[in-house]
């Protein structure tokens, strides 16, 4: 008894040191960013700032007071612009002020700086944003020069603020100006103008976008007048990619900008797909040097780390609320940095202070194998990737770390499994490209043969005993059991003779209602089947959380909101179809898909990524197919000519379009009626 009263009691005390070491959750993220709970990644190390001291005399002095901005150069020297005491500060990792910068009196004297770079050189470039300038001092401190709104008549419009700042390896000054819509300025180390770079879109709802269409010129100036948002903060990389991150903007929030000013990450969406979680707002960014990029989230209190094609890999933090003020639990950060050991920088002003983190053992190895894979060492990154997959078996960076190991030692099979279950569709390709040729090498003479022998067999089934399916004519059976048979098999002949079977379905007893369900039940399973049996060079999920009820509404629902559309229109244009003839025929039109569905699927198992204009167009086919026998059955059915074949189309078009709005907005309508009776009974049982 006692000894369990113990163990309890060490529990208790080890569940305590947990969360007194990280008082904040950690987030991995699913392929679609949705988080998923995970142990700690970074633990809360130290609050630096607020108690500054003499590394000399050992006396206090100044802490920071609305700090706006934090650069951590190569030798992991901390440098932060202390907006509010009109300086910038060097600091170490004690809390000790090393250096500080811009407070004597003279052309240097700072006031509310706002940005802080440190080249290579030691040379210190600062957004002096309250002087409407930008100032460079040498290692010492000392000042050099500064210059302010240069002498160009391109600029007449802009107001030279300067908030942030950025050299890069030619020397050329990026300069982010507050309330800009051109993007980052690029000037001279001389303070002479030479453009604007990576300027964010506009954007625009579906209104304005279809009013531009409309509107003279004049009048989108006028009434569509829309600037695009200015970048809330960016990063040079040493790969040479410019970052920004944008927090008012539902699009482009994070980009990775080229020479050319093209983003690498136009199509990504870097919202948090987490019912709990804000739209994302992302106040600071910064890049490693293994391209993992860190952003300060501010509208959840988050650090978020993505990889350098934009992935989301972990996040960590909280929004503080209240008086909790903790490592961790964010107020406002502003500004974000990393040193050489992974240390993560977050500089707060509500705090008016840094919070500092430290990688757990299981993160040092993630980041660790991300660098030795990003310098081609893929071998040496073994262990980081099993010490990770052993203590994290969710993360997908790391099973496809794994996956490159197995594929440079020709183990395909096994790479394949982890580019599955690290969702990466084009490794997965090659590692089966590549065991496509030693399955073909191996196995080409059996398939030879096979392929031969089928052949004769045809041969021998189609030429020399002329079989033919014709069950009420071939058979002795009863023609109770050979009559719903041939009915059965009738719809099969909408893909060789669609008018004639359409016609005999409607007019020559042909059709059964019966048959028709049977082959609505088997498109359904076809769809099922083909979801399951299509390669993961082409369809990530598979059956992998499969909903049958959001299939059905894929799937089905069109099917019948298309029927109904098609006999409300066929009443008021007085066509000849009843509901069951047109019930008929639309499951006879969608014979493609049946018949069509499984042996593209089952064909995708042989095709990698290289191949996917093949995949595609037998997709396309099969669903073009599937469109013209939907308007011939419309006209075989409804007995319409061809011109009245196209705009009753149209119509059943516009109808199903109606329908399926209507519907959203009932769901939307009802959920929001259900939300507030949910709620109002919740208030009532509360007041009880």
């Amino acid at each position: 008894m006692r000894k369990m009263i113990a163990v309890f009691l060490i529990l208790m005390f080890l569940g305590t040191v947990a969360v007194e070491a990280a008082p904040f959750p950690s987030y991995s993220f699913t392929d679609g960013r949705e988080p998923i709970f995970m142990q700690t990644v970074y633990r809360p190390v130290a609050m630096l700032g607020q108690n500054l001291h003499d590394p000399k005399t050992g006396e206090r002095v100044p802490g920071l007071s609305n700090p706006s901005g934090i650069y951590i150069d190569r030798d992991d020297r901390i440098f932060i612009a202390d907006r509010d005491n009109h300086r910038v500060v060097q600091i170490n990792a004690d809390g000790a002020l090393i250096q500080e910068i811009g407070t004597e009196e003279g052309p240097g004297r700072l006031r509310l700086p706002e940005g802080i770079y440190v080249t290579q050189d030691g040379d210190i470039f600062v957004a002096d944003t309250g002087n409407n300038r930008v100032v460079r001092f040498d290692a010492d401190g000392n000042y050099v020069f500064s210059f302010g709104q240069a002498d160009d008549i391109r600029l007449q419009n802009t107001m030279f603020i300067p908030i942030d700042i950025a050299v890069d390896v030619r020397g050329t000054l990026f300069v982010l100006l507050r309330g800009s819509n051109e993007g980052i300025m690029m000037m001279t180390p001389e303070g002479e103008f030479l453009g604007f770079f990576g300027r964010n879109r506009t954007p625009l709802t579906l209104v304005e976008r279809l009013l531009r269409f409309i509107y003279t010129e004049e009048q989108i100036r006028t009434n569509l007048n829309r600037v695009a948002p200015s970048p809330t903060a960016f990063y040079i990389g040493s790969d040479g990619f410019i970052y920004t991150a944008t927090q008012a903007t539902d699009e482009g929030q994070i980009k990775k900008l080229n020479v050319n000013s093209e983003d690498l990450f136009l199509h990504e969406d870097f919202q948090i797909n987490g019912p709990f979680f804000n739209p994302v707002a992302f106040s600071a960014i910064t890049v490693t040097d293994s391209g993992m990029i860190y952003v300060a989230d501010r509208a959840n209190g988050m650090v978020l780390v993505h990889n350098n094609r934009g992935e989301l890999m972990v996040g960590f933090g909280q929004l503080l609320f209240g008086s909790n003020f903790r490592v961790g639990v964010f107020g406002d950060p502003v500004g974000i940095g990393v040193n050489s050991n992974y240390e993560v920088f977050v500089l707060d002003r509500v705090y008016n202070s840094i919070h500092v983190f430290s990688p757990t053992y299981f993160m040092l190895n993630f980041l660790q194998g991300v660098e030795r894979q990003l310098e081609g060492r893929h071998l040496d990154a073994r262990e980081n990737w099993e010490e990770v997959l052993r203590h994290n078996v969710f993360v997908r960076p790391a099973h496809a770390g794994m996956g490159l190991i197995y594929y440079r030692e020709g183990d395909f099979i096994t790479a394949m499994g982890y580019m599955r279950s690290a969702v990466d569709q084009e490794l997965y390709s090659e590692a089966r490209w590549q065991q496509r040729i030693i399955v073909t090498r191996q196995y080409f003479p059996i398939v030879a043969g096979i392929g031969v022998g089928l052949f004769a067999l045809w041969i021998v089934w189609a030429k020399i005993l002329r079989l033919e399916v014709l069950l009420p004519k071939k058979t002795n059976l009863p023609v109770r059991i050979t009559r719903p048979l041939g009915s059965f098999f009738h719809a099969v002949g909408v893909m060789k003779r669609p008018s004639d079977t359409f016609y005999s379905a409607t007019y020559g007893g042909q059709g059964s209602i019966i048959g028709a369900i049977i082959w609505l039940i088997i498109y359904l399973i076809a769809g099922i089947a083909s979801l399951g049996l299509t390669s993961f060079s082409f369809n990530t999920t598979g059956l992998r959380g499969f909903n049958l009820g959001f299939f059905l509404v894929i799937n089905l629902l069109p099917v019948l909101v298309w029927m109904l559309a098609g006999y409300l229109v066929g009443t008021i244009t007085k066509g000849q179809g009843k509901l069951s003839h047109i019930f008929i025929n639309t499951v006879y039109a969608l014979m493609p898909l049946i018949l069509l569905r499984i042996p593209i699927a089952i064909l995708s198992l042989g095709l990698t990524r290289a191949e996917i204009t093949i995949y595609y167009f037998f997709l396309g086919i099969m669903w073009v197919w599937t469109g013209i026998l939907q308007i011939m059955a419309v006209k075989e059915t409804q007995g319409y000519f061809l011109g009245e074949t196209i705009k009753n189309t149209a119509w059943m078009i516009f109808v199903t379009a109606m329908v399926v709005v209507f519907s959203v907005a009932i769901y939307g309508i009802g959920m929001q009626a259900w939300s507030f009776l949910d709620e109002f009974v919740r208030e009532l049982i509360g007041l009880v």
